[in-house]
């Protein structure tokens, strides 16, 4: 199950939200006291709500939640079908995602997107190992001023020059371990590299073991 909201309201949305909000809490609270006592690990589940101008997407089966502007567009399919392990689990950016077709020279990485990079784009794509944490997997959230521009084989996947640098940053959280690749045009201003680097900051993952396929990105 996945879950995408977005911030900012209109003033009767806020109202009605507000509504419901009351009506759901004395809900709980009727429920939590009728079954006191007999379900003592039960636990509502509870869902912030995205800053204005931002999404938040929660990806339940997956076990991950991630915040982003709500102008940047996610791939809503993988743009890795030929990737097995790790398999892709999120991709996101300025740029619209399209999936590799037949003609991509790699498979590891969304080749086809990548093309589509200007030089004021970001974008980035986090992909997982089946449980599997490995040595090269730094504590996350990944960081864009820890490794060094191109210094993976990204580059030389895309078939012309291009205008962008490349980051590859493997990490780990909560026992998992990812890649995440990002791109970042070099007419991108300070405050678009941050807005990237608030996306990885905002990465949560559960720390259990998922299963993996190619329904979405």
């Amino acid at each position: 199950m996945v879950r995408e909201t977005v911030g900012g309201t209109s003033g009767v949305q806020r109202f009605v939200l507000e509504a419901m909000r009351a009506v759901l809490t004395v809900l709980v609270v009727g429920l939590l006291l009728s079954s006191c006592g007999a379900d003592a690990d039960r636990r509502a589940a509870v869902v912030s709500e995205a800053p204005v101008g931002m999404t938040r997407f929660s990806d339940e089966r997956r076990g991950f939640q991630v915040t982003f502007p709500s102008g940047w567009m996610r791939a809503e399919t993988v743009l890795t079908p030929n990737l097995g392990d790790p398999a892709e689990v999120l991709s996101v950016g300025t740029v619209e995602p399209v999936p590799n077709g037949e003609s991509a020279r790699c498979a590891q990485h969304p080749v086809d997107t990548m093309e589509r990079v200007g030089p004021r784009d970001v974008f980035v794509t986090i992909q997982e190992r089946a449980n599997a944490v490995s040595g090269e997997m730094r504590a996350g959230p990944p960081q864009l001023d820890a490794v060094v521009p191109d210094g993976s084989e990204t580059i030389e996947c895309v078939t012309r020059d291009v205008p962008y640098r490349t980051y590859w940053m493997p990490f780990q959280i909560g026992g998992r371990g990812f890649y995440a690749d990002a791109a970042v045009g070099d007419d991108v201003p300070p405050q678009g590299r941050a807005e990237l680097q608030a996306v990885l900051d905002s990465f949560h993952v559960r720390a259990n073991r998922v299963e993996h396929d190619h329904e979405g990105g």
